[in-house]
């Protein structure tokens, strides 16, 4: 007989109807994770929908190149965006809600925008009884992120596998917390010692190890199987997706994670969809379209702001400048600068960009002109780039709900929301995933995906 679940008439959608039976008011497993799925993947099609509806505003970067031939057919919404106030403005760039409420009279599909990438938090546990001094030794940002991810993974059952571990600082406390025994990868040969200090100051040594791997390369495999709980906060882009690939084949019996920098440590510059709906999808990305989807400063101080902000309108100066140099219209790449530049002026920061790029300024050069053209030039980045930011999240959203439904196509019952508040972090989402069904992992969704 084919596994069932019970499942309550008040809560039967037409859509599955089909699938009842009249007899036991039962449903196939197979259409109960589509009915988990189908609420998920709905979303995920009209995200889909309205990112490929605008790609071409928000595929292209502006600060290689300004393109205001958008808002000519809108002129309200650039008169908008181009009369903010800097305090409004840098507002705005801080808050997705916020900038997407603010913009709706000019541009109504940021409704359903906000609409879409609108998630609750997850149910929290509060942690009565943490260990003492638990927090010794760790930023207290950093702090903050592990007791809320903590608290929203709940009771652990399972030995823990932390991926990406670093001092594996989130293993060491959930594994004193539930008394599990706690294993971290970490490709970082310092943070290994460090982790091990960590655990022998604690007296957990023997209940936390630390080991140095390339959780990229197959000797991982080794130290997954299933009678385990993977967690990962914050593993960058192709970190997170090889967690998720070789815990399904392992079919570890929970994963909780929480991805982040989704451009970083991919195999292709091409963006390699997990779910089938992504797969099927019409959404092509690249990493430098992934890029847009951690384009966020909640937690920088207004001290960092500020300088980024004036890095930023130096670097449109310096562009200026060596167009006319070369000769050439185009945006020439430059390597990343610390902010410590800025401690000098104008002249040197051109002087010193000129030298590694090889190219010979005159005497003659007015440089407080060019300071002048990348200012204005930075004003117009500004307020262009903010209607890019409109779907920053709804990328991201994107990109989690991919992972999510290939957890859910993989025989996982998969919880998605948020795990803290973006002061605390702005990369937020938490995906919880527990192996419920994993006979059925190659057909939970294919049906409802394929219609």
């Amino acid at each position: 007989m084919a596994a069932c679940f019970t499942y309550h008439p008040r809560f039967r959608p037409n859509f599955f109807a089909k699938h009842l039976s009249p007899y036991t008011n039962k449903i196939p497993i197979n259409a109960f994770l589509l009915l988990m799925t189908h609420s998920m993947l709905d979303k995920f099609q009209r995200l889909s929908d309205i990112l490929i509806k605008y790609e071409g505003t928000w595929k292209n970067s502006v600060f290689k190149d300004i393109n205001l031939t958008y808002f000519d057919n809108n002129l309200e919404l650039k008169n908008w965006l181009f009369s903010l106030p800097e305090a409004q403005l840098i507002q705005l760039q801080e808050n997705d809600h916020l900038l997407l409420s603010s913009i709706i009279p000019y541009f109504e599909d940021a409704s359903l925008i906000n609409e879409l990438i609108t998630f609750s938090m997850i149910n929290q546990r509060s942690i009565n009884h943490k260990p003492k001094y638990w927090d010794t030794d760790i930023p207290g940002r950093k702090a903050k992120q592990i007791l809320a991810f903590s608290e929203s993974i709940g009771e652990i059952n399972q030995a823990i596998l932390e991926w990406c571990c670093g001092k594996q600082h989130l293993g060491r406390f959930l594994s004193e917390l539930h008394q599990q025994a706690s294993i971290g990868l970490e490709i970082d040969e310092s943070l290994v010692q460090k982790a091990y200090q960590l655990a022998h100051k604690r007296n957990i040594e023997k209940q936390v190890n630390t080991y140095q791997c390339d959780v990229l390369s197959q000797h991982s495999d080794k130290f997954i199987h299933n009678h385990q709980h993977a967690i990962a906060l914050h593993a960058c882009g192709g970190l997170h997706v090889h967690l998720l690939e070789k815990a399904t084949q392992y079919q570890v019996k929970r994963i909780s994670f929480s991805p982040c920098c989704y451009h970083r440590f991919n195999h292709s510059n091409e963006y390699v969809a997990l779910s089938n709906a992504a797969k099927q999808s019409n959404l092509k990305l690249t990493m430098d379209d992934l890029r847009l989807a951690v384009r966020e400063t909640k937690t920088a101080s207004a001290s960092a702001t500020k300088k980024r902000r004036q890095l930023q309108s130096w670097r449109l100066g310096f562009d200026c400048l060596q167009r006319d140099l070369r000769k050439v219209d185009a945006y020439l790449e430059a390597p990343p600068l610390s902010t410590s530049i800025l401690q000098k002026d104008f002249k040197h920061f051109c002087l010193h960009l000129a030298s590694l790029k090889e190219l010979t300024i005159k005497e003659s050069i007015n440089f407080e002109e060019y300071e002048q053209k990348g200012a204005s030039r930075f004003y117009q980045y500004e307020r262009t780039e903010l209607f890019r930011m409109v779907f920053r999240r709804a990328l991201e959203t994107w990109l989690v709900l991919d992972k999510a439904l290939f957890l859910e196509e993989q025989g996982y019952e998969t919880n998605l929301g948020l795990f803290c508040s973006p002061k605390i972090s702005p990369r937020n989402f938490f995906i919880d995933a527990l192996l419920k069904y994993p006979s059925q992992s190659e057909e939970s969704t294919a049906g409802i995906i394929k219609k």
